[in-house]
């Protein structure tokens, strides 16, 4: 089969359907613990989802993580303009996340960190954050 015939035809990328029961990620233990599905399932990816630095792992697509790590060391002002796109980026593929509202911002110390309402498909909502430090992604 030629190599065009293997792509997706009409460029871009799109939404997948996400979800199902997966694996609960017990990240306190380093384990897996269980099946999860639901909000529970969306709210893991959204942990997951933003985590995962983007192209530093091969099992991820191109497409999969975050770049807010990239405004580490950045100016603050920079860091409140640019983290919201760079959040909704990195969850844009996931159908299940149907807005990201309310961004807050505070400075801390030697870093910053974005408050945030995440609604799901299933109108639930819950608030979630980004917080980076000069020393390490938290």
């Amino acid at each position: 089969m030629p190599a065009e015939g293997l792509l997706p035809q009409g460029g871009g990328v799109s939404a997948v359907k996400m979800g199902g029961r997966t694996w609960r990620l017990d990240l306190g233990r380093g384990r897996l613990g269980g099946m999860i599905d639901g909000d529970e399932a969306a709210k893991q990816a959204v942990l997951v989802a933003l985590s995962v630095p983007r192209y530093q792992h091969l099992i991820f697509s191109d497409d999969f993580g975050e770049e807010v790590t990239a405004l580490l060391g950045r100016d603050y002002d920079y860091f409140c303009a640019a983290a919201p796109a760079m959040i909704r980026d990195a969850l844009s593929l996931d159908n299940r996340v149907k807005s990201l509202e309310g961004f807050r911002f505070a400075k801390f110390g030697d870093g910053a960190e974005v408050f945030f309402t995440v609604t799901l498909d299933s109108g639930a909502s819950y608030q979630d954050s980004v917080r980076l430090s000069q020393h390490k992604r938290e």
